[in-house]
């Protein structure tokens, strides 16, 4: 599967993406089975509605993890940082609920890893992709959704150069508890059906809705990061570059994944940093989705560099 113009286009313009018909069923069923037996054994405590999480590490959960590796979903991940390649961050994955019914109106977006977990904390987590798998249908709104505030990842992105990588830790990630919070776009839901795969933009502003509907919402999600992110994640923060169009007609090099034996590797320059999103023109804009700016169609990609660029 390749993501077309359209659909990088509107990642540079609303920092996500839903692509459908990623993962077949097979990988869904087995995942859904081994999160059964998760919550048979780790239940939610008694009456819980609304918001539920597991976080486990990349070997727990094995069929959850190859809804991720075993079906086109990071490679279509990874068509956002080619030549680089992504790998799971932060040591988890996580399994999300959202358990009806439960009416609740978010009052405004946070971006991830931005709590502080603990007093000796000093520095947020961090990541550079989001990665989701729909194992339920969410077409329709009030199902549980995810509510992302569509273009706020460029509203962020003006943020952290002029306060610093940390200004959100004391707001859990909050961007709206700012004592002079800037403006932000409105909200939309982010719907999908099972199967579809979500890519998100790492700082764009999301949470989650209530769930009105007659089922249980349940969603794999995915932080993912090009190698090294970890040694200098706070330039990711401090010295984004502008999303923009620098020219037509780009064309991202292809993508070499490590095999075994074959000696072949992605180039070192470039995997030796990290990851940053930034916009390049595309001249084509036809298949699924649309996304247009003033200055023409333009896709996203999340790039490594040569520079400490994060």
């Amino acid at each position: 599967m390749k993501l077309t113009g359209a659909e990088l286009a509107q990642f540079a313009t609303d920092g996500f993406i839903v692509i459908p018909n990623v993962v077949d069923e097979a990988l869904l069923d087995a995942a859904d089975t081994e999160i059964d037996e998760l919550i048979k054994r780790e239940p939610p405590p008694p009456g819980t509605i609304g918001k539920h999480f597991w976080f486990l590490p990349p070997d727990g959960l094995p069929a959850a993890h190859a809804a991720l590796r075993g079906s086109p979903s990071l490679g279509l991940a990874e068509q956002l940082t080619a030549p680089s390649l992504l790998e799971l961050n932060l040591g988890h994955k996580q399994i999300a609920l959202n358990i009806p019914p439960y009416s609740h109106q978010p009052g405004g977006p946070h971006i991830d890893s931005r709590v502080q977990q603990h007093p000796e904390q000093t520095a947020p987590d961090s990541f550079m992709l989001l990665a989701g798998v729909f194992l339920t249908d969410e077409h329709l709104v009030d199902s549980g959704n995810l509510w992302a505030w569509r273009g706020s990842h460029r509203t962020h992105e003006r943020l952290f150069p002029d306060r610093g990588p940390d200004v959100l830790m004391a707001t859990f990630g909050h961007i709206s508890l700012l004592d002079d919070p800037p403006p932000l776009p409105a909200p939309v839901p982010v719907l999908g059906q099972r199967g579809d795969v979500l890519l998100a933009h790492f700082l764009l502003g999301h949470n989650t809705k209530g769930n009105l509907g007659p089922s249980t919402r349940r969603m794999l999600y995915y932080r993912l990061s090009c190698p090294d992110h970890g040694q200098r994640w706070a330039d990711t923060f401090t010295e984004y570059p502008r999303l923009r169009t620098p020219g037509q007609g780009f064309q991202a090099p292809p993508i070499t994944r490590t095999t075994a034996g074959s000696g072949r590797t992605s180039p070192s320059a470039w995997l030796s940093q990290n990851c940053r999103i930034a916009s390049r023109a595309r001249s084509s804009t036809t298949g699924r989705g649309s996304g247009h700016s003033e200055r023409g169609s333009v896709g996203a990609v999340v790039r490594c560099r040569q520079w400490p660029l994060g």
